[in-house]
C-alpha cells in the first residue's frame, strides 16, 4: 500500500493531457517511465511533477527510498506561492520523518533551482507599454473590404478573425494563417478571400529600406451600421475582477483574453502583464500566451531563450498550440537534436495548421540529415493542403519545386518554380527571391 498518493487534480483536465500519461503509467506500475516524464517536468518548475517525484522517492517506487530527496522535493514544490493546503500537510508529515536534518538540507540545495520561483525570476519578460509596440501589427495600406456573409447580416451577428501573416517588400500578405474568429468560420471564408487583396506596410531597416516581415498580427472586425461594438457585459466584468482580485489565475487568463480582443469598456488594463500573471500561477492557455509573446515580441522585447521555456512549460501540460509554436521554432534549427524534437512535437498534434505543414515540408526538403531528408513525403504533405484553408499559391509552388529540385527532377522544379513566379507576378508581389531560384534551377538544369 501507497504510503502517499500521488497528486492528479490541481488543474482541469484540458491543461494535463501529458500529465495523465505519466500518471497512468505509474497507476501501472510503469514507475521508470513516470519517473523520467516527472523529471523532465520538474526540471521546468512544474510543481506538481515536483511533488510526485518527492512521494516517489518516499515509497521508494523505481528509485531507492530517500526521505531526504522526497524531503527536497516536496520542499520545492511546495514553496510555490500556488501550493495547496493539502500539498503543505504532506511536506509537513514527511518533515517529521527526517532524522538527519544536515542532508535533507544538502538535498534540497541542490535542486532549489528548480524551484518555480526561482526559474520564473529568470523568466520575466521585458514588458513595454500598453499600445507602445505596434511592430508586430500589420498596418494596412490598401484596404479591400470583405463580404458580409448573408447568414450574419439576417442575425445582426458581428464578430472579428484574428489573423497572422508576413509580409513581403512590396507590402504583399504572404502566407497568411488564420488563428481566432469569433463566431467561429462564420466570417473565416470571406476574411481569407479579402486580405490577399489588401496591401500593408512593408518594416523598413536601419537604413530605411523595405525588408520581408514573418509573424505579423492583424484582427479585421465585422461591424453592422448602427450597431455597437459588442463588449463583455458588466456582470461578467465584475466577476472576473473579483476572482482576479483573488489570485485565481483563470480569471485573470479571462481578463487578459478580453483585453487581447479588445471587449472591455476600459482600455486601462496591460494585457501583457494580465497573462504573466496568470502564467506564473500555471495558467497553461496564459503560459503559452507569455511564450509567444516573447518569441515574436508582442508587448515585450524579444528573447527566444525565455520564449521556449515558457513554452516548453505549457506543452508539458498538453497545450497543442505550445506545441505547434515549439515544433515551427525547432525546425528552424540546423541540428538533429532540434529537428528530431520538432518532429515528435508535430506528430503528438492531431490537426496542425497549414503552416506548420509547409514548415514540417520545408524541413523533409532542406534538411541535411539523411534521417529526416524526405522530399517524396514532403510533397504528399504539400498536395494534402486544401485551397481553402492556405491560399498562397506562390508558397506552395515553390516548395513543390524545390522537392523536386531535391529529387533531381529539374524540369519539374523549375515548372512549378515559374507557376509560383507567375503567381507573385500577378498579385504584384516581391518577386525577387523567386526570380533567383529559378535562375538556380535552370543553371543546374544547363549544367546536366
Amino acid at each position: 500500500m501507497r504510503n502517499f498518493f500521488l497528486l492528479i487534480t490541481l488543474l482541469p483536465f484540458y491543461a494535463i493531457a501529458d500529465f495523465i500519461t505519466a500518471i497512468d503509467d505509474y497507476d501501472n506500475q510503469k514507475y521508470e517511465s513516470a519517473y523520467h516524464q516527472f523529471v523532465e517536468m520538474a526540471k521546468l518548475g512544474e510543481t506538481r511533477s515536483q511533488f510526485n517525484l518527492g512521494v516517489m522517492f518516499f515509497n521508494g517506487e523505481f528509485v531507492k527510498k530517500d526521505i531526504n530527496k522526497a524531503y527536497a522535493w516536496l520542499k520545492v514544490a511546495t514553496s510555490s506561492n500556488i501550493a495547496t493546503d493539502q500539498e503543505k500537510q504532506v511536506f509537513e508529515r514527511i518533515t517529521k520523518k527526517v532524522t538527519n536534518q544536515k542532508q535533507a538540507d544538502e538535498a534540497f540545495s541542490q535542486i532549489i533551482n528548480f524551484s518555480n520561483e526561482a526559474l520564473i525570476t529568470n523568466l520575466y519578460p521585458e514588458l513595454l507599454e500598453q499600445g507602445k509596440n505596434p511592430d508586430y501589427l500589420a498596418i494596412p495600406t490598401k484596404v479591400v473590404t470583405p463580404k458580409y456573409p448573408r447568414k450574419a447580416v439576417r442575425k445582426r451577428t458581428q464578430g472579428w478573425v484574428k489573423l497572422r501573416l508576413d509580409v513581403d517588400k512590396k507590402g504583399y500578405p504572404r502566407n497568411v494563417l488564420l488563428l481566432e474568429s469569433e463566431p467561429e468560420n462564420l466570417f473565416d471564408k470571406e476574411s481569407l478571400n479579402a486580405i490577399i487583396q489588401w496591401r500593408f506596410k512593408p518594416t523598413l531597416n536601419e537604413k530605411n529600406e523595405p525588408i520581408a516581415t514573418k509573424n505579423l498580427l492583424y484582427t479585421m472586425q465585422f461591424l453592422l451600421g448602427g450597431t455597437k461594438k459588442a463588449l463583455i457585459n458588466k456582470l461578467s466584468f465584475k466577476k472576473a475582477i473579483e476572482g482576479h482580485n483573488q489570485n485565481n489565475p483563470n480569471s485573470t487568463y479571462q481578463l487578459a483574453l478580453w483585453s487581447k480582443n479588445k471587449l472591455l469598456h476600459s482600455e486601462a488594463f496591460n494585457t501583457n502583464e494580465l497573462f504573466l500573471k496568470s502564467a506564473i500561477r500555471g495558467h497553461t492557455q496564459a503560459q503559452f500566451e507569455v511564450g509567444q509573446s516573447l518569441i515574436f515580441g508582442k508587448g515585450c522585447k524579444v528573447n527566444k531563450l525565455k520564449g521556449l521555456a515558457w513554452l516548453n512549460r505549457a506543452a508539458s501540460n498538453g497545450e497543442l498550440d505550445a506545441k505547434e509554436l515549439l515544433a515551427n521554432v525547432l525546425m528552424s534549427n540546423n541540428d538533429i537534436g532540434s529537428q528530431q524534437q520538432a518532429i515528435e512535437y508535430y506528430k503528438s498534434i492531431k490537426d496542425t495548421n497549414s503552416l506548420t505543414k509547409i514548415n514540417y515540408a520545408k524541413l523533409l526538403i532542406n534538411s541535411s540529415h539523411k534521417e529526416i531528408s524526405n522530399p517524396e513525403k514532403a510533397l504528399n504533405i504539400i498536395e494534402n493542403i486544401p485551397y481553402n484553408l492556405f491560399r498562397d499559391r506562390i508558397t506552395l509552388d515553390e516548395v513543390k519545386a524545390s522537392a523536386y529540385f531535391k529529387l533531381g527532377k529539374l524540369r519539374k522544379a523549375i515548372s512549378f518554380q515559374e507557376d509560383a513566379l507567375s503567381h507573385a507576378n500577378h498579385y504584384a508581389a516581391d518577386t525577387t527571391d523567386a526570380e533567383e531560384t529559378l535562375r538556380k534551377y535552370k543553371a543546374e538544369e544547363s549544367s546536366t
